[in-house]
């Protein structure tokens, strides 16, 4: 559900822009959306929050940093994963060899 979010903050802030990318963070989306029929309060349950959304443009290593920062050294907690719409997403298999970031971002689902 939260990869959807991100899709949907691309399609509305930036659906013009090939090198625009949606983001969400991980503690952002608060429900899921599971029957056919919906009802305002359900859908406002997925995001209760009163965001404001924002652009703003950052180079590739800063998108990086960005994916880099969510992985913690080995033997302390695991942080959430920050998620991005699905056109940020390399849809590869995910290889020992590969940076923490891209390994996050290998194959679906990503973020």
């Amino acid at each position: 559900m939260t990869n959807m979010v991100a899709d949907m903050f691309k399609d509305t802030l930036g659906k013009d822009d090939p090198n625009f990318i949606g983001l969400q963070n991980p503690g952002g989306t608060r429900a899921s959306l599971l029957d056919k029929d919906i009802t305002y309060k359900q859908a406002a349950q997925v995001l209760p929050f009163a965001n404001t959304l924002t652009t703003t443009r950052i180079t590739g290593a800063q998108f990086k940093k960005v994916l880099e920062q969510q992985w913690q050294r080995a033997g302390t907690a695991r942080s959430r994963h920050v998620h991005t719409c699905s056109s940020a997403c390399p849809r590869t298999s995910p290889t020992p060899t590969m940076s923490p970031a891209r390994r996050a971002n290998a194959s679906p689902p990503c973020g």
